[in-house]
């Protein structure tokens, strides 16, 4: 029979909590871009806004993503994407520059040709302890040969 040294349990079992400390942080840890500038915003309704905004944080050998988002109307661009980054949700996540955006009142359209990342409709955005749903129509028609 072997003796074990009571260091060597000790070890044994800070790795282990090291190993479950890590594994709690990844299931836990909310993987988001880097949201990096306004490029476009649409009012909708009367106190909504449909934002776009750049996410250019992957470096030189990752796209530029783009992220719209349904948010209550801020005036300042700054204001807005610091409100956007702590509790704003896109609706729709895209490596589309040139997607198409129309706003007709409740009603968002967007036509998108490239990748899409993720998206979801309704989109809900908060005014005054109020939730509005904004209803999404997506227009998608990726070219097999353009996906990244």
């Amino acid at each position: 029979m072997q003796n074990r040294a009571p260091g060597n349990i000790a070890f044994r079992c800070m790795i282990l909590i090291c190993l479950a400390q890590t594994f709690w942080i990844l299931i836990h840890y909310k993987f988001t871009a880097e949201l990096s500038e306004i490029i476009q915003r649409y009012p909708v309704g009367d106190r909504g806004t449909l934002y776009v905004v750049l996410s250019n944080s992957g470096g030189a050998t990752v796209p530029f993503t783009y992220h719209y988002f349904i948010h209550r109307s801020i005036g300042d661009n700054d204001s807005a994407l610091e409100s956007l980054r702590e509790e704003g949700r896109a609706f729709l996540i895209t490596r589309d520059h040139d997607a198409k955006t129309t706003v007709v009142n409740q009603r968002v359209e967007v036509v998108v040709r490239e990748k899409i990342l993720d998206f979801s409709s309704p989109a809900f955005f908060r005014v005054d302890g109020d939730y509005v749903a904004v209803d999404v129509w997506l227009d998608a028609q990726i070219d097999s040969n353009n996906d990244d």
